[in-house]
């Protein structure tokens, strides 16, 4: 892909990368072209104990002062929402919850930040997205939409994991729903459908990356390779031998069906 071609999507299409590093940098080269003079504070997750939904009303209270944070912390180590979400207006970002399920919405739906409520609360647009029928404007957090777009607004939701070391308690994070998405890596992207991305493949770095990350986009003609180095492209060793061992037990039965077909013929001429 030439220089001019890339400029086109360098921040308007999503990357996928081999690595955390790549990706980060991604981001903050958009955010920066985004918001040269400043951009607003980045939203500050709110982690706490809490009691479990599904705890036996009847069991032994628990003092959530009790807790450890280092507890509440190790729980939500894996959590999707991040403890700090940069934003700014036009800031790409994708979708981190099923919330918005009812909307044709899902955890990897990617958008734009299109607006700002005098709240502070961002609203969303999303695009190949259409309004439910049964659901209308300004209900359910939707200012607008249009044939094959909606606009939602994402403020803070809480996000639950259990405490391991304390049943019956939850760890839960306070944070948007969302997160930048000019860019991720490869291995995050292997359960995303995509209409187009932005593959950067020089520094690919295990058997398989090279496939996983072109075989993302339905549409050739979406796909844009920014760099790519052939020696980066190999299958695992164990993978060729499953697969040569499994074609020549499929040829072997396919030589024995031939010979049965074959004498079959043969005793009824």
């Amino acid at each position: 892909m030439s220089e001019e071609v890339y400029k086109t999507v360098e921040v308007n299409v999503l990357h996928l990368m081999p690595t955390h590093d790549e990706v980060l940098s991604q981001h903050m080269k958009c955010f920066r072209l985004l918001s040269p003079n400043g951009h607003p504070p980045a939203f500050a997750c709110h982690d706490r104990p809490a009691l479990s939904k599904d705890r036996d009303p009847n069991a032994t209270p628990i003092d959530l002062t009790t807790v450890p944070e280092p507890a509440v912390y190790a729980a939500l180590a894996e959590c999707v929402a991040f403890l700090v979400v940069p934003h700014c207006k036009g800031a790409r970002v994708m979708y981190t919850s099923n919330a918005k399920k009812q909307l044709g919405l899902c955890h990897g739906s990617m958008g734009l930040i299109c607006d700002y409520l005098s709240t502070g609360v961002p609203v969303i647009h999303f695009v190949n997205v259409s309004l439910p029928e049964k659901v209308r404007l300004n209900s359910l957090g939707i200012p607008a939409a249009g044939d094959s777009w909606i606009q939602v607004e994402c403020p803070m939701i809480e996000f639950e994991a259990p405490v391991l070391s304390r049943p019956g308690v939850m760890a839960v994070r306070k944070q948007v729903p969302f997160v930048l998405c000019w860019a991720i890596t490869i291995h995050r992207s292997q359960s995303l459908t995509l209409h187009e991305a932005v593959v950067d493949l020089r520094r690919s770095f295990e058997a398989g990356m090279v496939h996983a990350a072109v075989s993302r986009v339905t549409d050739k003609d979406n796909l844009y390779v920014k760099s790519f180095t052939p020696g980066r492209l190999y299958a695992d060793a164990d993978a060729k031998r499953s697969y040569l061992s499994k074609w020549r037990r499929l040829c072997g039965s396919m030589e024995a069906c031939a010979l049965v077909v074959t004498s079959t013929v043969c005793c009824c001429l």
